[in-house]
């Protein structure tokens, strides 16, 4: 049989999203694949929740469940020391994979905020703009060169005849 895996011992508050909504929990212990909570909520068993302490998101499944206390088995590799020594209340700038911050994380009542905010509608407005009026421009010129070549089709047909082409 495989040896357990030292879990460390702690009492971190948390919230968690299951199949009733979002509730808080406690974090009993923890270990680098799992954790153990204890919540108001009932949680069934194989089911899947999202444990959410400061900047970190944790998915996992529900492994066992005793009274108030569930087992969960985490999908990834869980940073233990980062989650135990984050302070909840202010959570690190996370950031995401093309390298900006997460839209929670971002400042949004600021003048350079809104002001930014703008700009980019602004950038984005343009581009759309763009890509509608090339299409359209594209669809003329595409209706226009059918429209003439009908048009000389049939003034030519005569001449290509009387020279013996087709």
């Amino acid at each position: 049989m495989k040896p357990r895996e030292p879990r460390r011992k702690v009492i971190i508050g948390a919230r968690m999203r299951g199949s009733g909504g979002w509730t808080h929990v406690h974090i009993h212990n923890i270990s680098s694949r799992g954790l153990m909570v204890q919540s108001a909520s009932a949680l069934a068993a194989g089911s899947y929740v999202e444990i959410r302490r400061g900047s970190h998101v944790i998915v996992a499944r529900v492994m066992w469940v005793e009274q108030k206390r569930a087992g969960l088995r985490a999908q990834d590799a869980l940073p233990v020391n980062d989650i135990v020594t984050e302070t909840p209340g202010k959570p690190t700038a996370a950031v995401r994979d093309d390298g900006q911050p997460e839209r929670r994380q971002c400042e949004r009542g600021t003048a350079a905020a809104l002001a930014a905010r703008e700009q980019r509608s602004r950038r984005l407005g343009r581009a759309v703009e763009f890509a509608v009026i090339s299409a359209l421009a594209a669809g003329f010129a595409v209706a226009i060169a059918g429209s003439l070549h009908q048009s000389l089709s049939r003034t030519l047909a005569p001449v290509e005849a009387s020279l013996g082409g087709g």
